[in-house]
Order: C-alpha cells, then structure tokens, then sequence
C-alpha cells in the first residue's frame, strides 16, 4: 500500500511527530511505502520518500492559502498516487490544504493529535482552569481562554472552519485517547476509532535501587506543561523532604522564566535544568527517580511520559486531566492531582517518597502491566483497518461546501476580523454571520 503521510511538520518536534515517524518505520516494516509530506523553517527537501516545504512555524498570513504549500502538496499527490492519504497534525497549514485532500479521490485518514481542531489555542481549558467542550466560537471570549496562551479573533474564526472542513472530509479519524475520541464525536467527526500511541521499541528497562529522592520531569518547557506549579510544588514538598531534588529534562521558551523562579523560590542546587535530552538517553534519567511528574495544565491527548515512565519502572505523578487519567491509575500505579495545585501536587510528591518498599514495587508491576498494553501492534492493526475502510468509501459521500471562490471570500472576513478585533471578540458569532451574508460564504458556521 502507498501511504502519504501529511503534517504540519517532518521533524521529532514532539511527541505527536515521533509517533507518526515510529508509525512510518513500522509501516515500512511490513512492506508498505510511506511518503511524508510537510514543512521545517531551516530546509526544502524533495526526495521520493520526504517532501519537505521550507516555512516558518506559523504564518498568520497563510492560515487560509499558501500558494507555495498547497501546490507542493498538489504536485506530490500525483506523483505519489498514494492509496490513502493519513493527515495528522494540520493545524500550522493554510486550510487551503484540507480542501486539497478532501477533493483528492483517495481515502482520507486523521490521526487527531490534540485539540487544536476544536480550540484556537489548543488548550480546551478556560480561564480559571476549568476544561472546555471544545467548540470555537463565542464562548472563546466569555471564558477568558486567552489568558491561558493569547490569541487572535481570526484564529477563532479560523478553527471553527477547519473543524467543519474536516469533519466532513475525513472518512476515518483516529484518536490517541478516549478524551480525543469523544470530542471528535461531539463535534462532527463520524467514524473516530481509538488508537493509543506506542513507545519504540528499545529493550527491557531495568529499575535501579531508589537512590535518593529524586524527581524527574520531561517535556517542553512551555506555559502549558505546568512546571511552574511543579517548581512551587517541589519548594513545598521540600519543607517535609529537603533531600528531595528535581531534574527537569528539556528546553523551550519557558526556561528562562523557570530558572528564575527557581532561584526566586531558593531551591539552589536541588533542581537541575539539563536542557535537551535525546530521546535515547532519557531512559537513563528515568531509573531510580522516586517519580516522574506531569504536571500539565492543558488539556493532554495522552501523555507517552507516562510511558516512558512505566517502562523505566518509576510511578508517575500527574494532572487529572485529558487523556492522562486513561493511562494513569490514581493509587494503582500513580498518583492523580487536581491541574495547577501547587498545594495538591507538593502532598503527592511527599506521599511518594513516603511508599515503602512493597507499595513502591506495587505501583512499578501496575505501571508495567498498564505500559504493556499499548502495543505497536495493536495500533498499527488499528491503522491499517482505518486505511482499508477509507478506501472504500466513495468519493461522492464526501461533502465540503467551500468553493475556491469561498475561499476567497473568508480572506476578506478574516481581514475584517483582524481589523476590528475588540468588536468581533464581543459579537463574534454574529460577526462572523453577516460577514458570511455579505461576502455571500456558503453556510459553513450556520448549520
């Protein structure tokens, strides 16, 4: 089977683009030719087995059409003649590009990585910490969504059409967490199949003896990881453990901010900020720490540090939120905690490091047994069915009421949007309704 791959990006930037390239290698494993399609901001490549778009990491100018982008895709779906096509990741492409694939005549397969299809921020949380529906309109503003990471009306406006778009383009959805899966469903997406991710396969991971009392955390270092409420965590953890230390493994825009309050909260030489970790190599920080936390405040899909974890033998400590508590058991094989508690966590970590050594060799059998059961197999059986039944849906069952003069128009609304921000924001649904009568849009928002 010819399988091309579509993404916003090429490269392991997270967890979600080493998924789809462990997912390439296992496909290629059993005989079928994946091609990758997507864009870096360092590099053009065009080779029979990546095609790779030199762009920036996000356009605002291009949210809508990207003539550079759309025609690469164009010329690589007919050299390809692809069996199936398999989105992941679009939401840093021109919407121009879903219709492209949902006009193409061949089987069109979306993994939903996350929740930027229902949300301009990708977030699904409110304001004041609260999870969200999903669902980009109105209440985008009235719950203060912003403050969790800004962003513009146009991007509302934006989201909403790409989620209609693809809900009605997609045949079959695939979904890394029971979360995902249920608001794909909520909000138009027909067939939504279950696929957890796995972890790549690297041999048996032995725990080492507790040495010490440390705690691990791995991830990007972003507003939405939480590591902030960790660092405040760890300061109050360490008024009943002061032995306790804290390796932060990663880097991002955060760090900075992190480091300084850290030496604002005087815990000197207990956290170590060690900055990019490869893949490879985390393992190694994993064994014997007393804990790995994920302490998000975002809506995660599903959390494959929670993995990484299990396999290395360590329980983990994370938020109660999204897709984590599928894969982490509160007092089974972890401990749960309520999302930017600094005070809730700070008690986890002690109850922790307080396990003795039957508890703690409980948690590590249920956190093995749990890890053992996302298997590359399972998800890749589950994908390829995904790719079977795609195949076979007829084309005409397809139903996309955006023509390219549509497009067009949404340009103007879009400008509009940008230019009067303050007005839009208070009255964005009615906005976007007569804007759409004016520009004469198809009834996209509407129905």
């Amino acid at each position: 089977m010819k399988i091309l791959f579509v993404s916003t990006y090429t490269d392991r930037v997270g967890g979600a683009e080493g998924y789809q390239l462990d997912l390439a290698a296992a496909l290629a494993e059993r005989g079928h030719a994946v091609v990758r399609f997507g864009t870096e901001p360092d590099r053009e490549v065009e080779r029979p087995d990546l095609r790779v778009v030199r762009r920036e990491r996000f356009r605002r100018e291009g949210i809508l059409r990207d003539a550079g982008v759309t025609e690469a895709l164009r010329t690589t779906l007919a050299a390809v003649d692809p069996d199936v096509v398999h989105a992941h990741n679009l939401w840093g492409l021109p919407i121009e590009v879903d219709l492209l694939l949902a006009r193409a005549p061949v089987g069109l397969v979306q993994t939903i990585h996350d929740f930027s299809t229902f949300c301009p921020n990708s977030w699904c949380v409110r304001g004041d910490g609260s999870p969200c529906p999903g669902g980009a309109g109105q209440q985008c503003f009235e719950h203060d969504c912003g403050s969790n990471y800004p962003f513009r009306a146009e991007m509302v406006a934006m989201t909403e059409l790409r989620q209609r778009v693809l809900s009605r383009a997609v045949d079959v959805a695939l979904a890394p967490s029971a979360a995902v899966q249920a608001m794909a469903r909520a909000h138009g997406f027909a067939d939504v199949r279950l696929a957890p991710y796995f972890l790549r396969e690297v041999g048996a991971v032995d725990p080492e003896p507790l040495a010490g009392q440390r705690f691990v955390f791995a991830g990007r270092l972003q507003r939405e990881k939480g590591v902030d409420v960790l660092l405040r965590a760890f300061a109050l953890a360490r008024v009943e453990a002061p032995a306790a230390r804290l390796d932060v493994l990663g880097d991002g825009d955060e760090r900075r901010s992190l480091e300084a309050l850290a030496r604002g909260l005087e815990l000197g030489d207990a956290v170590r900020f060690l900055g990019d970790v490869p893949n490879t190599e985390v393992a190694h920080y994993l064994r014997g720490a007393a804990a790995v936390v994920v302490p998000s405040i975002w809506t995660e899909a599903f959390g494959l540090t929670s993995l990484e974890a299990f396999r290395a033998g360590v329980p983990v400590v994370a938020s109660r939120i999204g897709g984590i508590p599928e894969i982490v058991e509160d007092g089974v094989s972890g401990v749960l905690v309520e999302p930017r508690d600094a005070e809730d966590l700070a008690r986890a970590l002690v109850r922790v490091l307080g396990l003795d050594d039957a508890e703690r060799a409980r948690y590590v059998a249920a956190g093995r047994r749990r890890g053992a059961e996302f298997t590359r197999d399972g998800n890749v059986a589950t994908v390829l069915a995904a790719y079977s039944d795609a195949s076979a849906v007829p084309d005409a069952s397809k139903s996309v009421a955006l023509t390219d003069a549509g497009l067009a128009a949404w340009n103007g609304v879009l400008a509009e949007l940008r230019d009067d921000a303050p007005t839009v924001q208070r009255w964005l649904r009615r906005r976007l309704k007569s804007a759409g009568r004016r520009w004469k849009l198809p009834k996209l928002l509407d129905d």
